[in-house]
């Protein structure tokens, strides 16, 4: 199961909510409508409209997303990050010590998956202070 975390504050009369490991945001009028919508923009970003993602609060201005669906989020986490660090595909391979973007490509596009090892190593490559702890559980 993967588990990110997201933040909601109040903005003037909106509820902005942020989920930093995926670099997306969204709003809602209502601090529900955010929830609701944490979980859309979450949908939507990964492509696949079945994709089962659960938001539970957990504290008042925090929340998790949850989802059993590796097959979908980790593509789109790696994908996310190396858009955050500004990279290509390209690039991120060369930081894994290759010139063939499929070391990188492979993983971000789903037609491989990594272990939990290979996959902080992926992460480490975009952006060695990603900030994302990674466990088993």
């Amino acid at each position: 199961m993967l588990v990110f975390e997201g933040k909601i504050t109040k903005d003037g009369d909106q509820w902005l909510v942020e989920i930093p490991a995926l670099n997306l945001m969204t709003q809602g009028r209502t601090k529900d409508e955010a929830f609701k919508m944490a979980r859309a923009v979450i949908i939507d970003a990964s492509g696949n409209p079945k994709l089962k993602i659960e938001v539970v609060k957990s504290r008042p201005d925090a929340f998790l997303a949850a989802s059993e669906n590796m097959e979908t989020l980790i593509p789109l986490l790696l994908k996310k990050q190396r858009q955050k660090a500004g990279l290509t595909v390209l690039q991120a391979s060369k930081r894994l010590g290759s010139n063939s973007p499929n070391a990188y490509g492979v993983y971000e596009q789903g037609r491989a998956r990594p272990t939990l090892e290979k996959l902080n190593e992926l992460l480490s490559a975009v952006n060695p202070e990603h900030g994302i702890k990674l466990k088993c559980a």
